[in-house]
């Protein structure tokens, strides 16, 4: 292999590798040849050359890109963990909502309940009312009566 590197021309090209050339472009057009050989050899150099380099940059880019979907995996493992939790966050929040539900249920029908014990207190409070008011009317009458009755001093 070092023998066929030690070989080579300027151009890049084995001497087989130049023969094969000038038999494909000598019997292709023989007598029509614009080109001289070392021009074509060059042309084929730096096609070659360009091919490479967009192959070395198409390398790049495609490597670039494995690394942004791993990254991009790596964000949907996360998201996909994120959600799990989220979701046990939920069902916790879920059945805390069915407790306070009940809880407000229960305070629903406590209230009615005492809405009810309510007027009866009310109506127990118009009554003692109306009796202290007969008292206090009594009252006055027994001590107009008493300062009639009594004698001063």
């Amino acid at each position: 292999m070092g023998s066929a590197l030690a070989e080579t021309t300027v151009h890049g090209f084995t001497p087989e590798q130049l023969a094969w050339l000038d038999r494909r472009v000598n019997s292709a057009h023989p007598d029509s040849i614009a080109f001289d050989k070392s021009t074509i050899k060059w042309l084929i150099g730096g096609l070659t050359t360009l091919g490479l380099a967009v192959s070395g940059i198409l390398y790049m880019e495609i490597s670039s890109l494995q690394e942004t979907i791993g990254s991009m995996q790596n964000d949907i493992r996360t998201i996909q963990s994120d959600i799990k939790t989220n979701q046990a966050n939920i069902q916790s929040i879920q059945a805390d909502i069915q407790i306070v539900q009940a809880v407000i249920q229960t305070n629903q029908t406590d209230i009615r309940a005492n809405q009810g014990e309510i007027r009866l207190l009310r109506e127990d409070n118009k009554s003692l009312r109306e009796q202290v008011q007969a008292n206090m009317a009594a009252l006055v009458r027994i001590e107009t009566v008493l300062d009639e009755r009594l004698p001063k001093n």
